[in-house]
C-alpha cells in the first residue's frame, strides 16, 4: 500500500510518494513546478496534481499535471482537489463590477464544466463528486457559510466554512454554533453538525470521521489536532510554540505543519504511531530534496492536504485535498 501527499518546497510544488506502509513511510519528493510562487492543492491515487501559481506577469492561474506533464488549467482561476475520476474543483474569479459577485464555484470534469454557484470557494471534492467550501460574498453579509453540493444542488448550512469531506459525504471544518462567540470544529454528517469542543477548524476526515485539524489550546497556541472515539488529542510541536494539522487518513495519520526549536522556522510533519515526526527526516536521499536541501530546510509547509488510505485489497491509495481559504495561521 502507498501514501502520496503534498507538500510546498519555497515557491515550488512538491510531490510525495511513500514506499511500501510501514509504521514511519519514506518519502520522495518531486518538483512540478518553477513558475513564480507554486502551490500544491491536491493530488489522487494516481499522481495527477492541481495547484495554482502566483505570477507577478500574469497574475494568478491554475494548473493540472497529469503522466508527469503539468498544463495550464483554464476552467479555474484556483484549483483546489482532484479526485481519482480526474474531477477537479475550485473556482474562477469574475470580472463583474460592484456588487457582483467575485467569484464561481466550478468543477472541471474532463474540460465539461459544473459551476456550483456564485460567490462560492470549493475546498474538496470526493469520490462522490461531492464538494465542500464556502460561500462568501454580498449574498451571506461577507459572512463565511458552509456548503456542501450534491447531486446538482448546493446547500447552505449556516455559519462557518467547509474544508474537507470524505467519500461517506461526511464534512468538516468550522461552523458558529449557536451561544458561541467565536467558530469550533465540526463534523457534518446527516444533517447535523457536531461540536468538536475546540475553537478553531478541522482540516481533513477519513472514512473512520477521524479528523485532523488546528485548535486553540491555553490562550494564545494554535495547535494541531487529532479528534478520534469523540476525544480531541493536542499533537505537540516540533519544538516551538504554534503547530496545525491538514489532513488524515484512514490509518491516523496526520499531517501538517509546526514551529522547530525556538520557533528558527515550520516545518512540515507526519504524526504517526503516537509521534510528531519533522517530514525533512523521512525524505529519501537522492531526491529532489537534495537540489533544493537549503529551500526545504527553511520552509517547507504542508498545504492543508488529506491523505485517504482506502479499506480494500487494491495496493493504490487516496490521496485528496483541500486548502482552507478562510484564514492563513499568523505564524
Amino acid at each position: 500500500m502507498t501514501l502520496r501527499g503534498v507538500i510546498r518546497i519555497g515557491g515550488a510544488i512538491a510531490a510525495l510518494l511513500a514506499g511500501t506502509a510501514a509504521a514511519v513511510p519514506r518519502y520522495v519528493a518531486v518538483q512540478l513546478s518553477e513558475q513564480g510562487r507554486s502551490f500544491g492543492a491536491g493530488i489522487n491515487s494516481q499522481g495527477d496534481s492541481v495547484g495554482y501559481v502566483a505570477d507577478l506577469e500574469v497574475g494568478y492561474f491554475s494548473f493540472v499535471n497529469t503522466g508527469g506533464v503539468t498544463r495550464p488549467l483554464t476552467s479555474m482561476t484556483f484549483a483546489a482537489g482532484i479526485n481519482d475520476l480526474r474531477q477537479i474543483v475550485g473556482y474562477e474569479e469574475l470580472n463583474s463590477p460592484f456588487p457582483g459577485p467575485r467569484v464561481r464555484g466550478v468543477i472541471d470534469s474532463g474540460g465539461e464544466l459544473r459551476y456550483i454557484g456564485f460567490d462560492h470557494y470549493p475546498a474538496a471534492i470526493n469520490a462522490e463528486g461531492q464538494v465542500t467550501g464556502q460561500i462568501f460574498g454580498l449574498q451571506t453579509s461577507n459572512d463565511p457559510h458552509f456548503f456542501l453540493y450534491a447531486r446538482g444542488a448546493g446547500k447552505d448550512l449556516g455559519l462557518g466554512v467547509g474544508h474537507g469531506i470524505n467519500d461517506a459525504g461526511q464534512g468538516t471544518g468550522e461552523f458558529l454554533f449557536s451561544g458561541q462567540r467565536f467558530r469550533h470544529a465540526a463534523i457534518y454528517s446527516v444533517g447535523t453538525f457536531v461540536d468538536l469542543g475546540v475553537v478553531g477548524w478541522g482540516s481533513g476526515i477519513n472514512r473512520l470521521g477521524q479528523v485532523a485539524g488546528t485548535g486553540l489550546f491555553g490562550v494564545v497556541d494554535n495547535r494541531a489536532f487529532l479528534y478520534a472515539d469523540g476525544i480531541v488529542h493536542e499533537l505537540g510541536t516540533l519544538g516551538g510554540q504554534h503547530s496545525g494539522g491538514w489532513g488524515i487518513n484512514d490509518r491516523g495519520h496526520v499531517v501538517g505543519q509546526a514551529h522547530t526549536d525556538g520557533n528558527a522556522s515550520v516545518h512540515a510533519f507526519l504524526y504517526a504511531e503516537g509521534k510528531m515526526h519533522d517530514l525533512n527526516d523521512l525524505v529519501v536521499s537522492g531526491s529532489e530534496r537534495e537540489r533544493l536541501k537549503t529551500q526545504w530546510q527553511s520552509t517547507t509547509v504542508v498545504r492543508s492536504s488529506v491523505m485517504r488510505v482506502p479499506f480494500s485489497k487494491a495496493p493504490a491509495a487516496r490521496f485528496d485535498s483541500i486548502r482552507s481559504r478562510s484564514r492563513n495561521p499568523s505564524w
